[in-house]
């Protein structure tokens, strides 16, 4: 069954698609830095103020996607 299914040729240049160890490298990348570097950095250090930073995410993100609106 695995012989019969033909991949897309357009997707031949895309990262991530022509090996199946790549996928699984990044998450176990995430996972180690989210669960256990990102914990061990910060226990000593006070949490970051991120407000700023977020509301100028959020409102490029809002122009943006109007921008994209307005141009269809």
């Amino acid at each position: 069954m695995v012989s019969l299914i033909v991949p897309d040729s357009r997707n031949s240049g895309l990262p991530l698609v022509n090996s199946s160890w790549q996928v699984p490298a990044i998450l176990a990348i995430y996972l180690l830095t989210v669960l256990k570097i990102g914990p061990r950095f910060m226990e000593n250090r006070k949490a970051y103020d991120l407000k700023n930073v977020i509301w100028s995410y959020n409102l490029f993100q809002i122009v943006a996607n109007g921008a994209l609106f307005l141009a269809e």
